[in-house]
C-alpha cells in the first residue's frame, strides 16, 4: 500500500494524506466505489484564503500583553495608497505596527516592507527591483494574527493582485465541487484573481469543473456535457506561471482513490523569476512618447540669440531671411555661401525612414531656455506686428502721400479687401473649382498659296501627287 501512495504522490507532484493507505486495514481496499469520501478542514489556509480582507484580525494574548506583534520589531513599513482602506482602519493598522516596534513611512527608499494591493505602479516596481519584501494586506494581517514571519511568496493570495487577467482566462466559467471550508473560499477567490468567473452551480455554459475527487453528481454531469474536469493543481499552476496550462497534463486529471485533494490546496508558491519577467522587468517598462526635441547641445545652439549688428537709429524690427527689406530701409544680408553646409546624416537612421528622428535630451531644460529667449524677443515681436499693420506694410516704413504712385484710394482699398474676404469665404465653404483646360489638339491646318490642285480637272493630279 505504501508503494501505491508513493505512485499517487509522484503523479500529483504533491504529498497526500496517508490514512487511506495505512495497513493493516487500508481504506482503499475495504471501501466501496460509491462510498462518500470524507473531507477535512484545511488548517493551512487559515488567514490565506482571501487577498482583500476587510476586517482587522484579532491579536493573540502574547501580542496584546507585549504591546504588539514582535515580528514587526525594527521594520520600516510603507502602506501603499492603492490599498483603498478607510482612515479608521488605516489608523488601527499603523497603531499595531508602531506597538510592535515598526515605523511607518511614505518613502519607498526608506522602507523594508511594502504593503500594496496591485502589481503595478512606480512604488511596486521600485520595491520589487530593490529586493524589498512586497506583500498585500492579507499577508500583513496573517503576521499580526500568528506573530510569525511568513514569506509573501509562500501563498498565492499573500502577494498583490494583477489588474489584468491571465492570458486565456477571459470568458472562462469555472465551477467547484467537493471542496469545503477555507479551501473552497480560497479557490473561489483564486478564480476571480485569475480573471475567470466562478459559478455556484454547474451548467452547460460552464467551461471547467474543478473537483477534489471524481465521485460526485457534478463530475458525472460535466463529463456528459463535455466540460473539462480537472483538480485544483491546474488553477494554481496557471496562476503561479501566469499562463494557461494545458488541461491534458496527467497531473491535472489524476484523482487518487479515497483522497480529498482539498487537503493539499494552497501549497503552491509563487516564482520570483516569473513575477520579474512579467510585472516589473525593466524591459517591460512602458515607454513614454518621445518629445520632438533636439539634443541638448543642439538646443543650446538653436536658442542662441542672433548677433545684433544694427547701428544706432535703426528700428528694432527683426530682420527677415532671404534678403527681405526691413522697416528702416536696409536689406538684410544673406549668409555667405562658404558657411552653408548640409548637416551630416546620422548613422542610426534606418533605410526605410525618410526623415531623421529628433534625438531626445534634457527636454525640460531646453523648454526653459526656449521660454526665456521667447520672453527676450517679445518686445521686438510686438513692435514688428505693430509696424506690419501700418498702411503700406513693413516695406520702407510706410507710403508717403507726396509720391502719387504710392497713394492709394481708401474706397478702392476697401473694395479690394471685401473681394478678398469674399473669395476666402468661397474657398473655405464652397467646393474647390477645377481649372478649365483646353481640349487637346487633334488637327493641324496650314494655309498656303499652292494653286496646282485648284480648279476643275486637277482632281486626278491631286490624287496622283498624294500617292
Amino acid at each position: 500500500m505504501t508503494r501505491s501512495r508513493f505512485d499517487d504522490c509522484l503523479k500529483l507532484g504533491q504529498r497526500i494524506d496517508e490514512r487511506p493507505y495505512t495497513l493493516p486495514d487500508p481504506e482503499i481496499l475495504r471501501a466501496g466505489p460509491n462510498d462518500p469520501i470524507r473531507s477535512n478542514e484545511n488548517k493551512g489556509l487559515a488567514g490565506a484564503s482571501t487577498a482583500d480582507p476587510s476586517v482587522m484580525p484579532t491579536l493573540n494574548g502574547a501580542s496584546r500583553n507585549g504591546g504588539g506583534p514582535s515580528v514587526f520589531q525594527g521594520k520600516c513599513i510603507m502602506l501603499s495608497p492603492d490599498l483603498g482602506i478607510g482612515s479608521r482602519l488605516l489608523e488601527s493598522i499603523e497603531a499595531v505596527l508602531k506597538q510592535g516596534g515598526a515605523t511607518v513611512t511614505d518613502n519607498i527608499s526608506d522602507a523594508n516592507w511594502l504593503v500594496c494591493r496591485f502589481r503595478d505602479g512606480f512604488v511596486y516596481r521600485t520595491a520589487s527591483r530593490l529586493d524589498k519584501v512586497v506583500g498585500n494586506l492579507a499577508w500583513l494581517f496573517h503576521l499580526m494574527t500568528f506573530n510569525e514571519y511568513t514569506r509573501p511568496l509562500s501563498r498565492l493570495l499573500f502577494y498583490p493582485l494583477s489588474r489584468t487577467p491571465i492570458p486565456g482566462f477571459e470568458g472562462l466559467k469555472i465551477s467547484l465541487s467537493n471542496y469545503v471550508g477555507e479551501a473552497r473560499i480560497y479557490l473561489e477567490n483564486l478564480i476571480e484573481a485569475a480573471g475567470a468567473q466562478c459559478t455556484k452551480t454547474l451548467k452547460q455554459e460552464n467551461t471547467h469543473l474543478i473537483t477534489a475527487h471524481g465521485n460526485s453528481e457534478k463530475c458525472s454531469a460535466a463529463r456528459e456535457w463535455g466540460l473539462q474536469v480537472v483538480n485544483h493543481l491546474w488553477l494554481e499552476d496557471s496562476y503561479a506561471a501566469w499562463k494557461l496550462q494545458p488541461v491534458s497534463a496527467p497531473r491535472y486529471n489524476h484523482f487518487p482513490s479515497r483522497t480529498n485533494l482539498g487537503d493539499i490546496a494552497g501549497q503552491k508558491m509563487l516564482d520570483p523569476q516569473v513575477l520579474e519577467k512579467i510585472f516589473y522587468s525593466e524591459k517591460n517598462e512602458p515607454s513614454s512618447p518621445r518629445p520632438a526635441m533636439q539634443d541638448k547641445k543642439q538646443n543650446a545652439t538653436a536658442m542662441k540669440p542672433p548677433v545684433d549688428k544694427r547701428r544706432k537709429g535703426e528700428s528694432n524690427v527683426p530682420e527677415t531671411t532671404h534678403g527681405t527689406p526691413r522697416a528702416n530701409g536696409k536689406t538684410s544680408r544673406q549668409p555667405s555661401d562658404d558657411k552653408l553646409q548640409t548637416p551630416a546624416r546620422s548613422r542610426l537612421i534606418p533605410d526605410n525612414k525618410e526623415n531623421e528622428t529628433p534625438s531626445t535630451g534634457s527636454s525640460r531644460k531646453s523648454k526653459d531656455a526656449a521660454t526665456a529667449k521667447l520672453h527676450e524677443y517679445a518686445p521686438d515681436l510686438a513692435l514688428y506686428e505693430k509696424e506690419r499693420k501700418r498702411v503700406g506694410g513693413v516695406i520702407y516704413g510706410g507710403r508717403r502721400k507726396s509720391n502719387e504712385d504710392w497713394v492709394e484710394n481708401p474706397k478702392k482699398r476697401r473694395s479690394v479687401e471685401a473681394d478678398e474676404k469674399e473669395s476666402d469665404n468661397e474657398q473655405a465653404t464652397g467646393p474647390k473649382r477645377q481649372k478649365k483646360s483646353r481640349p487637346p489638339i487633334s488637327m493641324h491646318l496650314m494655309i498656303t498659296g499652292y494653286q496646282k490642285w485648284v480648279g476643275k480637272g486637277n482632281e486626278k493630279k491631286e490624287d496622283a501627287d498624294k500617292v
